[in-house]
Protein backbone atom coordinates (compact mmCIF):
# COMPACT_ATOMS: atom_id res chain seq x y z
CA UNK A 1 0.00 0.00 0.00
CA UNK A 2 1.11 3.47 -0.91
CA UNK A 3 2.08 5.84 1.70
CA UNK A 4 1.29 9.36 1.36
CA UNK A 5 2.70 12.52 2.90
CA UNK A 6 1.20 15.76 2.55
CA UNK A 7 3.76 18.85 4.40
CA UNK A 8 3.44 23.19 3.35
CA UNK A 9 4.34 25.15 1.23
CA UNK A 10 7.63 27.62 1.75
CA UNK A 11 10.74 29.65 0.31
CA UNK A 12 14.27 29.69 0.42
CA UNK A 13 17.44 30.41 -1.57
CA UNK A 14 18.09 30.37 -5.14
CA UNK A 15 21.25 27.99 -6.47
CA UNK A 16 21.68 25.88 -9.64
CA UNK A 17 24.31 23.42 -10.93
CA UNK A 18 24.78 21.94 -14.40
CA UNK A 19 26.62 19.06 -16.22
CA UNK A 20 27.99 20.34 -19.62
CA UNK A 21 28.97 17.02 -21.72
CA UNK A 22 30.47 13.98 -19.69
CA UNK A 23 32.97 15.47 -17.58
CA UNK A 24 32.63 18.97 -16.85
CA UNK A 25 30.73 20.43 -13.85
CA UNK A 26 30.09 24.54 -14.03
CA UNK A 27 27.94 26.84 -11.95
CA UNK A 28 24.92 28.48 -14.23
CA UNK A 29 22.27 30.86 -12.72
CA UNK A 30 19.48 28.91 -14.85
CA UNK A 31 19.31 25.37 -16.83
CA UNK A 32 17.86 24.62 -20.09
CA UNK A 33 14.43 24.01 -21.00
CA UNK A 34 13.41 20.81 -22.88
CA UNK A 35 10.64 21.56 -24.56
CA UNK A 36 8.54 18.64 -26.64
CA UNK A 37 9.70 16.87 -29.90
CA UNK A 38 12.21 14.22 -30.58
CA UNK A 39 15.72 14.12 -29.11
CA UNK A 40 17.29 13.39 -25.94
CA UNK A 41 20.11 15.16 -23.96
CA UNK A 42 22.07 14.82 -20.71
CA UNK A 43 20.23 15.65 -17.61
CA UNK A 44 20.79 18.71 -15.65
CA UNK A 45 21.88 18.28 -12.03
CA UNK A 46 20.09 20.21 -9.46
CA UNK A 47 20.54 20.98 -6.12
CA UNK A 48 16.97 22.30 -4.89
CA UNK A 49 18.84 23.88 -1.77
CA UNK A 50 15.95 25.09 0.32
CA UNK A 51 13.53 23.39 -1.25
CA UNK A 52 9.98 22.92 0.82
CA UNK A 53 8.30 19.81 1.17
CA UNK A 54 4.60 19.83 -0.21
CA UNK A 55 3.47 15.70 -0.83
CA UNK A 56 5.14 12.53 -1.25
CA UNK A 57 4.42 8.75 -2.19
CA UNK A 58 6.49 6.31 -0.43
CA UNK A 59 4.93 2.40 -2.80
CA UNK A 60 6.40 -1.22 -3.05
CA UNK A 61 5.47 -2.39 -6.03
CA UNK A 62 6.27 -6.21 -7.90
CA UNK A 63 6.29 -6.10 -11.54
CA UNK A 64 3.36 -7.56 -13.24
CA UNK A 65 5.98 -10.41 -14.48
CA UNK A 66 7.70 -10.71 -11.07
CA UNK A 67 10.60 -9.71 -12.31
CA UNK A 68 11.21 -6.58 -10.37
CA UNK A 69 10.30 -6.05 -6.46
CA UNK A 70 11.03 -2.32 -6.44
CA UNK A 71 10.32 0.56 -3.69
CA UNK A 72 9.36 3.53 -5.30
CA UNK A 73 9.33 7.44 -3.69
CA UNK A 74 7.54 9.92 -5.55
CA UNK A 75 7.21 13.91 -4.40
CA UNK A 76 6.65 17.40 -4.95
CA UNK A 77 8.60 20.41 -3.28
CA UNK A 78 8.37 23.87 -3.73
CA UNK A 79 11.99 25.20 -5.12
CA UNK A 80 13.55 28.28 -4.65
CA UNK A 81 16.10 27.17 -7.29
CA UNK A 82 13.37 26.22 -10.13
CA UNK A 83 14.49 27.71 -13.29
CA UNK A 84 10.99 29.01 -13.93
CA UNK A 85 9.89 30.70 -10.98
CA UNK A 86 10.71 30.96 -7.27
CA UNK A 87 8.31 27.87 -5.52
CA UNK A 88 7.30 26.78 -8.69
CA UNK A 89 7.10 23.10 -8.04
CA UNK A 90 9.41 19.95 -9.03
CA UNK A 91 8.23 16.94 -9.61
CA UNK A 92 10.92 14.35 -8.38
CA UNK A 93 11.21 9.92 -8.34
CA UNK A 94 13.57 7.78 -6.70
CA UNK A 95 13.57 4.23 -7.98
CA UNK A 96 15.52 1.36 -5.39
CA UNK A 97 15.49 -2.18 -7.22
CA UNK A 98 15.90 -4.66 -4.26
CA UNK A 99 18.69 -7.48 -4.39
CA UNK A 100 16.04 -10.06 -4.87
CA UNK A 101 14.59 -8.87 -8.20
CA UNK A 102 15.70 -10.86 -11.44
CA UNK A 103 16.02 -7.63 -13.65
CA UNK A 104 17.46 -4.03 -14.23
CA UNK A 105 15.88 -1.15 -14.52
CA UNK A 106 16.44 0.81 -17.56
CA UNK A 107 13.84 3.88 -18.63
CA UNK A 108 11.98 5.49 -15.73
CA UNK A 109 9.25 8.44 -17.46
CA UNK A 110 6.74 10.32 -15.72
CA UNK A 111 3.31 11.86 -16.63
CA UNK A 112 1.37 14.02 -17.45
CA UNK A 113 2.91 17.42 -18.19
CA UNK A 114 1.06 18.44 -20.96
CA UNK A 115 0.37 22.52 -21.24
CA UNK A 116 3.39 22.88 -18.16
CA UNK A 117 7.15 23.71 -18.89
CA UNK A 118 10.03 21.70 -18.03
CA UNK A 119 13.60 21.46 -17.17
CA UNK A 120 14.53 17.88 -16.42
CA UNK A 121 17.73 16.21 -14.52
CA UNK A 122 18.74 14.36 -11.00
CA UNK A 123 20.00 15.23 -7.38
CA UNK A 124 22.57 13.41 -6.38
CA UNK A 125 22.45 14.73 -3.19
CA UNK A 126 18.50 13.11 -2.11
CA UNK A 127 19.57 12.84 1.64
CA UNK A 128 19.28 16.93 1.47
CA UNK A 129 15.29 16.30 0.88
CA UNK A 130 12.72 15.44 3.63
CA UNK A 131 10.38 12.84 3.52
CA UNK A 132 12.64 9.56 2.92
CA UNK A 133 14.78 9.85 -0.55
CA UNK A 134 18.68 8.74 -0.19
CA UNK A 135 21.60 9.53 -1.88
CA UNK A 136 21.40 7.23 -4.38
CA UNK A 137 24.02 5.49 -6.89
CA UNK A 138 22.92 5.05 -10.25
CA UNK A 139 22.77 8.26 -12.72
CA UNK A 140 20.42 8.47 -15.91
CA UNK A 141 22.54 9.38 -18.80
CA UNK A 142 19.78 10.94 -21.37
CA UNK A 143 16.53 12.44 -20.86
CA UNK A 144 13.86 13.42 -23.40
CA UNK A 145 10.33 14.73 -23.47
CA UNK A 146 9.07 13.03 -26.89
CA UNK A 147 5.88 14.45 -26.24
CA UNK A 148 4.04 16.85 -24.02
CA UNK A 149 2.88 14.30 -21.84
CA UNK A 150 5.73 12.11 -20.99
CA UNK A 151 8.89 12.99 -19.99
CA UNK A 152 11.93 10.19 -20.45
CA UNK A 153 15.20 9.11 -17.51
CA UNK A 154 16.87 6.63 -20.08
CA UNK A 155 19.59 4.39 -18.06
CA UNK A 156 20.18 2.09 -20.78
CA UNK A 157 21.74 4.46 -23.35
CA UNK A 158 25.56 3.73 -23.94
CA UNK A 159 27.58 4.94 -21.62
CA UNK A 160 25.56 4.01 -18.40
CA UNK A 161 24.43 1.21 -15.78
CA UNK A 162 20.76 0.36 -15.70
CA UNK A 163 19.67 0.47 -12.37
CA UNK A 164 20.48 -3.45 -11.71
CA UNK A 165 18.87 -5.11 -8.26
CA UNK A 166 19.98 -4.19 -5.33
CA UNK A 167 20.81 -0.23 -6.71
CA UNK A 168 18.83 2.53 -6.20
CA UNK A 169 18.69 5.54 -8.39
CA UNK A 170 19.47 9.28 -8.02
CA UNK A 171 16.61 11.37 -7.42
CA UNK A 172 15.12 12.28 -10.65
CA UNK A 173 13.95 15.79 -11.14
CA UNK A 174 11.07 17.37 -13.35
CA UNK A 175 11.15 21.14 -12.48
CA UNK A 176 7.93 23.14 -13.85
CA UNK A 177 6.19 26.19 -14.05
CA UNK A 178 3.59 24.79 -12.02
CA UNK A 179 1.90 26.00 -8.76
CA UNK A 180 -0.53 23.27 -8.12
CA UNK A 181 -0.44 19.32 -8.43
CA UNK A 182 -2.88 15.98 -8.89
CA UNK A 183 -2.86 12.39 -9.83
CA UNK A 184 -0.07 11.27 -11.65
CA UNK A 185 1.90 8.30 -13.08
CA UNK A 186 5.54 6.88 -12.98
CA UNK A 187 6.54 3.80 -15.03
CA UNK A 188 9.27 1.75 -14.48
CA UNK A 189 10.22 -0.06 -17.90
CA UNK A 190 12.57 -3.02 -17.99
CA UNK A 191 11.43 -4.48 -21.23
CA UNK A 192 7.75 -4.50 -19.41
CA UNK A 193 6.63 -1.64 -18.47
CA UNK A 194 4.84 -0.68 -14.65
CA UNK A 195 2.78 2.08 -13.90
CA UNK A 196 2.81 3.30 -10.30
CA UNK A 197 0.95 6.45 -8.72
CA UNK A 198 2.93 9.71 -8.81
CA UNK A 199 2.09 13.16 -8.91
CA UNK A 200 1.29 15.88 -12.32
CA UNK A 201 1.55 19.41 -12.68
CA UNK A 202 -1.96 21.00 -12.69
CA UNK A 203 -3.50 24.33 -13.29
CA UNK A 204 -4.30 26.66 -9.98
CA UNK A 205 -7.82 26.33 -9.49
CA UNK A 206 -10.32 29.35 -11.65
CA UNK A 207 -11.83 31.90 -8.61
CA UNK A 208 -15.61 31.53 -8.97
Amino acid sequence: MSRLIVGMVGRGRRATIRVLGLLCFCSVPQASIITPGPGAFPPDIFTMAGATFVAGLSTPVVSSNGALTLTVNTGVYSDPTNAFCVGCYDFVYQISNAPTSRDSVGRVTGINFTGFQTDVGFLPTGSSLAHGFVNGSVSPELVDRVNARVVGFSFNAPLTLLIPPGSTSVVLVVQTDARNLKAGNVNIIDGGVTTVGAFAPAPLPTPL
